[in-house]
């Protein structure tokens, strides 16, 4: 069953044309294994991973950026104040 908050998580990630995506650095982890043990799917609605532009090609292989997803993706990273790393 889905309610109005899951339809809005996912349209957030799925419909801008850039995502800006704002990390803590601490939070950083080495590899696609290493975050899925950090993850707890009985704590959220709606996980999403967005690893760059979307792109698609239909059967005459027309490239197209940005279809089911974001054209654009920014990663910043950024300490907490008074963290030591």
């Amino acid at each position: 069953m889905q309610d109005g908050a899951a339809v809005d998580q996912r349209l957030v990630s799925t419909l801008p044309l850039i995502h800006i995506a704002l990390i803590r650095s601490d939070r950083l982890v080495p590899d696609l294994p290493s975050a899925l043990t950090k993850i707890r799917p009985e704590q959220t609605n709606y996980i999403s991973f967005i690893t760059g532009p979307s792109r698609t090609a239909d059967i005459e292989r027309v490239l197209t950026i940005g279809v089911h997803g974001p054209e654009k993706l920014i990663i910043v990273f950024f300490d907490e104040p008074g963290s030591v790393n």
